[in-house]
């Protein structure tokens, strides 16, 4: 809050404050004589450029404390212990004076990227409720993202996809977990209907869209969706191989498969991840699926 006061007066007095400087500048030419000014000038000066870069070096250091621990909280395996951790990251990081909600604040300044970090950890709190099953929880913390009004409709990721995108598309993802398909699909809709043209965009709707088939019983249509996105999926992996993109795909073969009656290949898949996937939820949700389907069958 200080930094944003600083910055807010700098804003408002900048002309009088080079007034000042060149006044005194001027002052001591006159009175010491032009090198005394030259040494006040120098001084000045160095004074900025130490400042910029301790002010550079907190804040990269604060970005490695940051990274460091969202990555301990993301290997945390329980999601109420997951949960809990974000919330304390959450409401530590993003003081409550920090986060202006409304239009009104159009002319405060205000530091955007602790508002966007604000949002970030927001998702992976919404994203940790959709694998407990707490869809209505979910939804409530993206409403919460809706409210923060300057970051609302910038980019989030991909080019094109907003902040206000991203979390239509994760309660779309609650409303199947709901089984509420038919607003699911208006969601999916609206959001196809936008035109997306950046591949990376369009992968994340189609992906959705693929899973509102698959929990609809749209084989075929699960099937078509699942070979357009396999190409960007593959991209995506290689470019973040910490979220197990291609096991999550696999999985949804396997329930494509199963959809088809072809349960042996689907067991196939299931195995696989089951045998080689590292990655807890996709794991949890094969093992789910396999109990289900292949345990109860046996005698």
């Amino acid at each position: 809050m200080y930094k944003l006061k600083l910055r807010d007066f700098l804003n408002r007095y900048f002309t009088i404050i080079v007034v000042i400087v060149l006044a005194v500048v001027i002052f001591t030419t006159i009175i010491f004589g032009f090198k005394a000014a030259m040494i006040v000038v120098l001084a000045v000066a160095g004074l900025l450029i130490v400042e910029y870069m301790i002010r550079v070096a907190i804040e990269l250091m604060k970005e490695k404390k940051h990274r460091n621990i969202c990555k301990s909280i993301s290997n945390i395996t329980d999601p109420n212990e997951k949960i809990s951790a974000l919330e304390s990251y959450l409401k530590n990081t993003i003081g409550p004076d920090q986060a202006h909600n409304s239009p009104q604040y159009d002319s405060a300044p205000m530091d955007k990227s602790q508002l966007q970090l604000k949002a970030a950890l927001i998702f992976c709190l919404v994203n940790t409720c959709i694998e407990k099953g707490d869809y209505d929880t979910a939804i409530r913390f993206c409403e919460e993202v809706l409210t923060i009004y300057p970051i609302c409709d910038e980019i989030y990721s991909d080019e094109e996809i907003t902040y206000k995108d991203q979390c239509i598309l994760l309660i779309s993802l609650c409303m199947m977990g709901r089984h509420e398909y038919e607003k699911a699909s208006a969601m999916l809709k609206f959001l196809k209907n936008k035109g997306f043209r950046s591949p990376a965009a369009m992968y994340k709707i189609d992906t959705q869209l693929m899973a509102l088939a698959i929990n609809t019983g749209d084989a075929q249509e699960a099937r078509r969706l699942l070979v357009q996105v396999t190409p960007e999926a593959v991209k995506a992996d290689k470019e973040y191989p910490e979220y197990g993109i291609l096991y999550e795909l696999e999985l949804n073969e396997a329930m494509i498969d199963m959809l088809d009656n072809k349960y042996e290949d689907a067991k196939v898949k299931l195995n696989d991840i089951l045998n080689n996937c590292i990655f807890g939820g996709v794991r949890k949700r094969a093992q789910q699926l396999c109990d289900e389907t292949f345990l109860k069958a046996e005698p």
